[in-house]
């Protein structure tokens, strides 16, 4: 299962003894087209993200902030960063074999 970005935002900050600080800053539309914007702050660096729901915009927001980060040298894993960052290897895992193909259906026949 892969980590939230919020998960390796949180992951990462640990790693320089901070946290990073989310904030709702703004709702607008009617309640059931609502969107909302939420800011991130995390090692001097600040972006906003602006999603359909509070959790989508703050995993976005997180998402910015990975890239931010990643392009400001901190070791970042993918997807999230350049890549350089060694990540947790993934297992590795043989696709279950495919089942032969079905056999064409029978051609129709007129019945009279």
């Amino acid at each position: 299962m892969m980590k939230t970005a919020i998960t390796v935002l949180q992951e990462l900050m640990v790693k320089y003894t901070e946290n990073p600080s989310y904030e709702c800053i703004a709702q607008s539309g009617p309640q059931h087209l609502a969107t909302f914007e939420y800011r991130c702050s995390a090692r001097g660096h600040v972006v906003t993200a602006t999603a359909r729901s509070k959790k989508e915009a703050k995993q976005e927001a997180a998402r910015l902030m990975l890239q931010k980060l990643a392009g400001a040298g901190l070791p970042v894993p993918p997807p999230y960063g350049s890549g350089d960052a060694p990540a947790a290897a993934a297992p590795t895992e043989t696709p279950p074999p495919q089942p032969p193909p079905l056999p064409p259906p029978p051609k129709a026949t007129k019945l009279y």
